[in-house]
Parts: structure tokens; C-alpha cells; sequence
């Protein structure tokens, strides 16, 4: 007898679309992390990249959805906190909130990454 369950994420097209979604938005972040995009000028790291990061977390750790591979994820945390790092000042100007901030931001890269590492591991 095969197990049914009554999730709305439990059946397999529903796991193959929250996947689609994961890689859509893996995407969409290495494309606005590549060296040539201007963070500052854009305000898609603050408005669209954490946002999306977060969100991936949450799928991945509540539906066991197929992380982003860990050198992924390191390669868009390195670049994102150097950015933050460079513009941070002008960004936010409150030297304790941007201290919070920063923290907040490495703390999401670092879940995300945990997750992709125990997905991933053999």
C-alpha cells in the first residue's frame, strides 16, 4: 500500500515545482550578485536579494526543499557582505544599526548554508 499524505507540498509535481522555485530564485540572486551589477545603485541586494535568501531558507528547512549547493551560497555571502562592508556608511548611517544589520544579514547566509550542508552531505 503506498503512503498518502494530505500536505499540499507532500505530492511529488508539488516538490518538483517548490524545486523549480528554489532554482528560479538561485538564479535570480547570482545574476544580481555578479561583480559587474552596482548593489548601491540598484537597491536590489537590500530589497530583493535578503528577502529571496530568506525565503529559500524557509522552504528548504520547512518542505525539505533541494537547497543551493554550500560554495553557492559561500560565493553569495562573501560578495553580499562585501558590499555591505563598502557601502554600509552611506547605506545606513546609524553605526548600531548597521552593526544589527550586518549581523542579521550573515546570520541568513549562515542558516542557508547549514541547510544546504546537511541536504547535501553523503
Amino acid at each position: 500500500m503506498m503512503h498518502q499524505s494530505e500536505g499540499n507540498l507532500d505530492q511529488p509535481g508539488a516538490m518538483r515545482y517548490l524545486t523549480e522555485l528554489v532554482n528560479e530564485w538561485s538564479r535570480q540572486v547570482d545574476d544580481i550578485l555578479r561583480p559587474d551589477n552596482d548593489l548601491t545603485a540598484t537597491g536590489e541586494g537590500e530589497a530583493i536579494v535578503m528577502p529571496t535568501i530568506e525565503i529559500v531558507a524557509l522552504l528548504c528547512e520547512r518542505f525539505n526543499a533541494p537547497p543551493p549547493k554550500t560554495d553557492r551560497i559561500e560565493r553569495w555571502r562573501r560578495r553580499y557582505l562585501r558590499w555591505f562592508d563598502e557601502e554600509a556608511d552611506a547605506c545606513f548611517p546609524d553605526p548600531d544599526f548597521r552593526a544589527r544589520r550586518r549581523k542579521r544579514i550573515d546570520t541568513t547566509f549562515a542558516w542557508l548554508q547549514s541547510l544546504s550542508e546537511v541536504y547535501w552531505m553523503d
